[in-house]
């Protein structure tokens, strides 16, 4: 023991964690006087810290269901342990709560949203940017709907329209087609009409030819009767002559 140097030792037994201190006590010679041993239990210590860094590997691996063994800690250790299972525990809820109403978006749900009154700080700042998000994308959507209800409105009313122009095209070409088919039959009476004047056109100048023959036959006749006439007085005087 004369040569023992101090030392710091790390003692486990029966479940429970010790510091060992050794310490060498000398005089003002550097004869030694004794000895001076520490045992200090760090149980509790040793104990928060493996457990933190258990639940922090656990944490980054997206693990938020592990929790703190506080019947193993004590005081401050028990302290720290608490609030790290209170952490945990609103990081797991706040994610739950952004997941399920991820979830309702995705299947076109937009009414659900997130309790803010469970959450402070930055939990609160987070939760209320998702429920205005949903909120402000809910009124989008309902803008977009009145949208396409007030196109679809209007696709109904030209449809109807184009069957209204439909129908009176319909309408209009068959009036078309019964001009024309008046049309034709008014050429063709004209044609009849044209070839008929031909005719009393052709008939008047025989007529005017007939006439002018008739007249000849007239002056003609005119002409023998004067002649008789003219024979019959003769006639007379050579009676009256005999007699």
């Amino acid at each position: 023991l004369n040569n023992l140097q101090k030392q710091t030792l790390m003692l486990e037994f029966g479940g429970f964690t010790f510091l060992y201190n050794i310490n060498p006590i000398n005089d003002e010679k550097g004869q030694r006087l004794g000895t001076v041993m520490e045992l200090i239990d760090k149980t509790a210590e040793v104990t928060a810290q493996q457990q933190v860094t258990e639940l922090v590997g656990k944490a980054v691996a997206g693990n938020l269901e592990a929790r703190f063994d506080l019947n193993k800690l004590e005081g401050f250790y028990r302290d720290l342990g608490e609030n790290f299972n209170n952490l945990l525990e609103n990081c797991n809820t706040s994610i739950n709560d952004l997941g399920l109403l991820l979830e309702c978006m995705a299947e076109g749900d937009l009414t659900h949203t997130i309790d803010l009154d469970k959450y402070q700080g930055s939990f609160y700042l987070i939760s209320k940017d998702a429920n205005s998000s949903v909120i402000r994308l809910r009124e989008l959507l309902n803008d977009i709907r009145d949208f396409a209800e007030t196109i679809n409105s209007a696709v109904i009313e030209i449809a109807a329209g184009n069957r209204d122009l439909s129908t009176r095209t319909e309408k209009q070409a068959s009036s078309l087609q019964e001009t024309s088919s008046s049309m034709d039959e008014l050429t063709s009476t004209v044609c009849k009409n044209a070839e008929s004047a031909h005719k009393a056109n052709e008939l008047t100048h025989e007529m005017e030819k007939l006439a002018a023959d008739g007249k000849i036959v007239v002056n003609q006749v005119v002409e023998t009767m004067t002649e008789i006439d003219q024979f019959s007085q003769h006639i007379s005087e050579i009676i009256g002559v005999i007699d």
